[in-house]
């Protein structure tokens, strides 16, 4: 038929985040890291793949610092070209009241890198500790408007731990 596949990766943690690893970054321990500035090189020639995004933690207890943000933008703005698409996101905990557990869910953001600067770690403060299901939208509308599409995908769907993901939270279309 006429459709195409790609191929791509919406959820990895390069070292940014203390729960990750990279060699460059002097905090990988388990010797199978690699280095933090080859990760959109390896995503496409050693992975094959068509796409990537990093989604370090954007906050909880692994958060990144803004250092780290800006390091990200970085990466995504000097990743290869041509068909390769390289994406910045980050995975965000979700609370409600600080205490219900809404999930995980990664934020993967499609507007230009070169905008990413002006997208600093405090715009995501909405989506930490919404009320309601509605206040994730809106904080998704208000983060759209300035600085383009994205996209929020729920992280540990079936699992029960680390934090599962609670499901009464509809998608917005």
């Amino acid at each position: 038929d006429d459709r195409v596949v790609y191929f791509g990766e919406l959820h990895a943690h390069t070292g940014i985040s203390t729960d990750g690893g990279s060699v460059d970054l002097g905090n990988c321990t388990s010797g199978a890291c690699g280095n933090f500035a080859d990760y959109f090189v390896n995503a496409r020639d050693a992975a094959g793949l068509d796409f990537a995004a990093i989604t370090d933690h954007l906050n909880g207890n692994y958060a990144m610092d803004a250092d780290g943000w800006q390091a990200v933008g970085e990466l995504v703005q000097g990743a290869p070209g041509g068909a390769f698409v390289a994406l910045a996101g980050g995975e965000l905990r979700m609370r409600r009241d600080g205490v219900q557990p809404l999930g995980h869910r990664n934020l993967i953001l499609f507007g230009d890198p070169a905008d990413l600067g002006a997208l600093g770690l405090d715009d995501f403060a909405g989506l930490d500790d919404p009320e309601t299901c509605d206040d994730i939208w809106t904080a998704m509308e208000a983060l759209r408007s300035d600085h383009g599409r994205m996209l929020l995908l729920p992280h540990h769907p079936a699992a029960s731990l680390p934090m599962a993901t609670d499901w009464s939270c509809q998608h917005d279309d």
